[in-house]
C-alpha cells in the first residue's frame, strides 16, 4: 500500500513538473536548457544595458545580467554620421525604459562570472533581451534564439541603434579594444 502511494505521489510529481516544464519552454522560449523554473520576480530597475536588479515583495533584491545578449558598457563609445556618441550610455536608458519600476519574471539560467543572476525575463508577454536586440543596443550571443536572431538581423537592415554606425563589439571593447578611424560596425579588431 505504501509502495502503491509513494508512486501515485511520484506520478503526480512527475506530471506537474512536466505541465510547467511544458509551460516554461512555451512563455519562455528558453536559448538553453540551463534556463529552468522557479522564475524570480520583482520590480526592475536598470544598472546598464544588460544588467538590472529585481526588488521583491519582501524588499530583497537581486542583480540579474540578461542571459544570451550583450550591450555596451556604460563607459563604451560608438560612431554614428561620423560622430562620437555614447552607446553604452544609450543603452542603459534603452533598459531603463524597458524596465524601471515595472514587475518583471525572470527565469534563471545560471550565474556568470562576477556571480550574478544570468536570466531570461519578461514584461508580462515581452521578452526584455529581445527587445533590447531589436532596438539595436545589444547583440545577440545566443546560438539558438529565433528571436533574438530575428531581432539582430531586422535592427540592423533597419540601422537601429549600434547598427546606425561604427561600434567595436562589447567583449573586445571591454578587453581594451578601442574605436579606430577608419569603419567599423561591430569589428573585434578596429
Amino acid at each position: 500500500m505504501l509502495a502503491l502511494m509513494r508512486n501515485l505521489l511520484f506520478g503526480c510529481v512527475a506530471a506537474v513538473s512536466i505541465a510547467l516544464a511544458g509551460r516554461a519552454a512555451a512563455f519562455w522560449d528558453p536559448i538553453t536548457d540551463a534556463c529552468q523554473p522557479p522564475a524570480i520576480s520583482g520590480t526592475a530597475r536598470a544598472i546598464d544595458g544588460n544588467t538590472l536588479v529585481l526588488t521583491g515583495q519582501d524588499e530583497g533584491q537581486i542583480v540579474i545580467r540578461l542571459h544570451a545578449i550583450d550591450a555596451p558598457d556604460p563607459a563604451q563609445t560608438c560612431r554614428a554620421g561620423g560622430e562620437i556618441w555614447l552607446c553604452g550610455r544609450d543603452a542603459t536608458r534603452t533598459l531603463a525604459d524597458l524596465v524601471d519600476g515595472r514587475e518583471l519574471a525572470c527565469l534563471p539560467c545560471g550565474y556568470d562570472q562576477a556571480g550574478r543572476t544570468l536570466a531570461l525575463c519578461r514584461d508580462g508577454e515581452a521578452d526584455i533581451g529581445v527587445g533590447m536586440v531589436r532596438a539595436g543596443m545589444a547583440m545577440s550571443r545566443a546560438f539558438f534564439s529565433n528571436a533574438l536572431h530575428a531581432s539582430e538581423v531586422w535592427a540592423q537592415r533597419q540601422n537601429l541603434g549600434l547598427w546606425r554606425g561604427d561600434f567595436v563589439d562589447p567583449i573586445a571593447w571591454r578587453q581594451g579594444r578601442r574605436l579606430g578611424p577608419g569603419p567599423c560596425r561591430g569589428c573585434v579588431d578596429p
